[in-house]
């Protein structure tokens, strides 16, 4: 931390979250198993005891030995490549739940692992230095933004709700619902929820645990939970992020009666739905694209004037002075946010890149301007065009 720097917050609203391998494998059957659980229904009674065998398993089990695995189950996992398409919750309910096929419906997704589960415990087992999962980011489990402390309780369940994965992902997100549940500040909220995914999800679940409020779903373990986990990939400070959330929407201006803060929330969700419909995750080259295109959409027109590129280059005004006529407002926009992170008037509280690799730092500015760029409308039928060939 730099000298003088505020760390009361993140003190109080941070704490370390650690499960070893075992813990985290008897986490998710628990989910799976648990009556409330929307993969619960489709299990045979016989399925779930086969499955209460496998927590069984790892219950038995320590972490500097292995001898307690089935002698099928260390050669079949080692056959189990997380790289591919099958996930270790199919393989689980696949080799010791009787259940041979999948459908794609939306209640298989919700508990899908990214990584070979079955073969990353046997891993962790054999070789302690391993571990089942990326471990998250000290503290990053639990840090809440100020403002949702300063929220009743049952707005804080709404807001918990409407800021699921689930909810994120619907077209039909209702974003004057968000700015209304926390007075005004909606793209704070949702840009926390969405680029901060899942662990936002995790801590606000955390939050209401603690004050005594009845979930209405069941309590999701962390590492299944659905999301970007871009705080993890990138090393990126959630207060950091957050302050630079809330620079940006304090930039917008809101007496704007459509280029504002809520505009800019709104193209931020449907960019986030569009991708997570199209699977986003699955088709980009890297999450830093994913990562670099939701922040465009958070930024695409921060400081906007209520005025369109034509007038301001008709008018000499300053700004098309600067950007010689050439795509003035899109230009701003994003010099406006990165002069936020970089160059003369960087603010250090602010640095979303702090511990981001250069080529990493450059690649996503690249990224971003590309993306706020093309949001120029006197270029749009030419790209319509360039795309249908």
């Amino acid at each position: 931390n730099n000298p003088g720097e505020d760390t009361t917050m993140e003190k109080n609203t941070t704490r370390t979250t650690s499960f070893s391998a075992l813990d985290e494998g008897v986490s998710v059957i628990d989910y799976i198993l648990n009556p409330s659980s929307p993969t619960n229904a489709t299990l045979s009674d016989s399925q779930k005891e086969a499955l209460r065998k496998v927590k069984d398993i790892l219950l038995e089990g320590n972490q500097n030995q292995d001898h307690h695995i089935p002698d099928e189950l260390k050669r079949k996992s080692a056959l189990v490549d997380s790289e591919t398409s099958s996930s270790s919750f199919k393989y689980i309910l696949s080799e010791y739940a009787g259940v041979d096929t999948f459908s794609p419906k939306d209640e298989w997704k919700k508990a899908v692992f990214t990584q070979s589960f079955i073969h990353k415990v046997q891993q962790s087992m054999v070789e302690s230095s391993e571990s089942i999962f990326k471990e998250p980011t000290e503290g990053s489990l639990s840090y809440l933004l100020p403002e949702w402390e300063n929220l009743s309780l049952d707005i804080k369940a709404k807001v918990a709700a409407i800021l699921s994965w689930k909810s994120l992902s619907m077209w039909n997100f209702d974003i004057f619902e968000v700015e209304k549940l926390t007075d005004g500040k909606a793209l704070l909220f949702v840009g926390w929820a969405i680029l901060c995914s899942p662990h936002a999800q995790y801590a606000m679940q955390t939050s209401l645990t603690a004050d005594g409020e009845q979930l209405s779903e069941p309590r999701i373990p962390f590492v299944i939970m659905e999301g970007y986990r871009f705080i993890d990939s990138f090393k990126i400070p959630q207060m950091a992020l957050c302050n630079f959330l809330r620079s940006i929407m304090g930039d917008y201006k809101n007496d704007n009666a459509y280029h504002n803060s809520t505009h800019g929330a709104d193209v931020l969700q449907s960019v986030n739905s569009i991708l997570i419909r199209m699977d986003g995750k699955r088709h980009s080259s890297a999450d830093l694209d994913l990562f670099s295109v939701l922040l465009a959409a958070a930024i695409h027109d921060v400081k906007h004037p209520g005025r369109t590129n034509n007038f301001l280059i008709n008018s000499k005004s300053d700004l098309s002075l600067l950007y010689n006529d050439k795509s003035v407002l899109e230009n701003m926009h994003v010099a406006s946010a990165f002069s936020r992170v970089m160059g003369r008037k960087k603010e250090e509280e602010l640095d979303i890149f702090k511990f981001m690799k250069p080529d990493r730092v450059k690649l996503c500015r690249e990224r971003c301007i590309d993306a706020v760029l093309h949001t120029d409308m006197s270029k749009h039928f030419t790209m319509v065009g360039q795309m249908k060939g």
